[in-house]
């Protein structure tokens, strides 16, 4: 494509109007702007969509918003964004969402930079830190370390909030599975593509994660597509990742654990629960949890 924008940002937006202002602002001033905002408008109820063409009119960004006929949610919003992304990287921005300060497009964009011409790397992983100014999660194992996701995850990415960017052609390879699951866990593509490239973690700050403000509409889940996506998420874990790397025992553990706990909370039948994983050994150890998970579930001894 002639004139090729360096980056895509994509930001699906569903009942969005109390804090996609953030995200325009944020973007509105960054120091680097060699990028387009697609924007994926999921049937609000509320003004989101007014707001959005209102952007649109007075941006000096370049902004396309596509409305869905009918509501998507938010892994089909990833596929339909993927369809549309023109950039050579694709970053991930929420409806709440900003980046760190002015010079957050520009960081990633100089870790863009180191990688762009290695086709063993997917992308690039920066670091958040919270509305309070605390650091979320651990730095990276060091600045500018290549490294592949499995090595790292259970130290530095497991449970932490980051902020993926990735080549959008390889992007583009691994959709989200829809068809499966409507909310399709992020985790598991950026799994899918770690089994044939590396990443690039950064120490630098670019992104603010905000919490315990109660806002993603998109994430409000029901308690049912929740313990899905977990069940999804972590049979795989079990039956392909986990041999990617060494994980301690206490992680694989953790794993099957939730693997069955979100089983029990689907009322999945016991036999259908031991078949969905293939390793043997796990597939025992799932034949002797699962009845003892069930009666302390029913106890109310454990929870998810």
């Amino acid at each position: 494509m002639k004139d090729r924008p360096y980056f895509t940002i994509f930001t699906p937006c569903y009942n969005s109007e109390r804090f996609i202002q953030r995200v325009y602002d944020s973007l509105s001033e960054q120091e680097f702007q060699d990028f387009e905002w697609l924007l994926v408008e999921d049937c609000s109820t509320d003004n989101t969509l007014e707001i959005l063409n209102g952007f649109q009119q007075k941006a000096n960004l370049k902004v396309t918003i596509i409305k869905n006929e009918s509501n998507k949610f938010i892994s089909e919003n990833f596929n339909i964004a993927l369809k549309h992304a023109h950039g050579k990287f694709f970053i991930p921005l929420g409806h709440d969402d900003r980046f760190y300060d002015e010079k957050g497009l520009q960081l990633i964009w100089e870790e863009c930079e180191r990688i762009i011409d290695n086709d063993k790397v997917a992308g690039v992983w920066t670091k958040c830190m919270t509305q309070s100014g605390k650091l979320v999660g651990k730095n990276a194992p060091a600045d500018y370390e290549i490294a592949n996701f499995f090595e790292v995850f259970e130290k530095y990415v497991w449970q932490v909030e980051w902020f993926p960017c990735y080549k959008t052609d390889i992007l583009k390879d691994y959709p989200f599975y829809t068809d499966q699951l409507r909310y399709y866990p992020e985790g598991l593509v950026w799994g899918r593509i770690a089994k044939k490239y590396d990443l690039l973690f950064s120490s630098k700050v670019t992104r603010t994660y905000f919490v315990n403000e109660n806002a993603n509409a998109l994430t409000k889940r029901s308690r049912t597509q929740v313990a899905q996506a977990v069940v999804e998420q972590q049979k795989v874990w079990i039956n392909d990742f986990f041999k990617e790397a060494r994980f301690s025992i206490k992680f694989r553990m953790r794993i099957l654990l939730s693997y069955i706990l979100h089983s029990i909370i689907l009322n999945s039948n016991y036999n259908k629960v031991v078949a969905g994983i293939k390793p043997l050994l796990y597939k025992v150890a799932t034949l002797i949890l699962y009845p003892l998970i069930m009666i302390a579930y029913r106890l109310k001894l454990v929870k998810a």
